[in-house]
């Protein structure tokens, strides 16, 4: 795992030795998309943990993982050594897939838009100076976008409007808002069509959260630097 890491970013399942069920289903379908967009530099394992012969269980240990309740465990190895913990509903795709989005940044489709994605990482990565000439630029960029791609008009106008509030209101914008739009997934009484759109909303604002390197608010990720 150490020797990876130093060479590539890592995603890594713990789990039981020959999982199944739909938080397995998950992991596959996530992995076929990072797989599909060829994320180079970027790797997905799966630790297998013996419940009878004690294999890999020294491993699950020493990363924090050996508890079989908790089980599965995911966590992303950067290579500049920090690593992050998904708290999020294992059985949910779009949440993990949110997730591995939001710490490694790379284009998992379906609802983002590349080019703006990468805006949203410059802008966390700025200084208010620079982010407020960021402000233009995805002005201009989301004009050219929707002129080319007309259908991805309102995703477009998404990340113009999130980012414009996050300049007004903080870095806090995003998560704060990302907590309203769960809460609101998480009822019963929204049309199916309301829950697309707030899905859609979600990946959006995920874009916006946790630039390597940055300190997410807390329950959100966890990070620790020894490998």
């Amino acid at each position: 795992m150490k020797k990876l890491s130093r060479y590539f970013t890592l995603l890594v399942k713990f789990d039981r030795d020959h999982p199944f069920g739909i938080a397995q289903e998950a992991f596959q379908n996530v992995s076929r998309r990072i797989a599909d967009h060829r994320a180079d530099e970027f790797l997905v394992g799966h630790v297998g943990v013996g419940a009878y012969g004690g294999y890999n269980k020294d491993l699950a240990a020493k990363h924090g993982a050996e508890d079989t309740s908790k089980w599965p465990v995911y966590k992303i190895f950067h290579r500049n050594g920090v690593t992050v913990d998904f708290h999020g509903n294992h059985d949910d795709e779009g949440e993990l897939a949110a997730f591995v989005q939001a710490e490694v940044h790379i284009d998992m489709g379906e609802g983002t838009i590349k080019e703006l994605d990468e805006m949203a990482r410059r802008f966390l990565m700025g200084n208010r100076d620079a982010r407020h000439l960021l402000l233009h630029e995805v002005d201009a960029e989301a004009v050219e976008i929707v002129k080319a791609k007309p259908h991805l008009e309102a995703v477009a106008k998404l990340y113009v409007r999130i980012m414009h509030r996050m300049y007004e209101k903080g870095d806090k914008f995003a998560h704060d808002e990302i907590a309203r739009v769960k809460k609101l997934l998480r009822s019963s009484k929204i049309s199916e069509a309301k829950q697309a759109q707030l899905r859609d909303r979600l990946k959006v604002l995920q874009s916006f959260t946790s630039p390597l390197g940055a300190n997410p608010p807390p329950g959100t990720y966890s990070k620790t630097v020894e490998l």
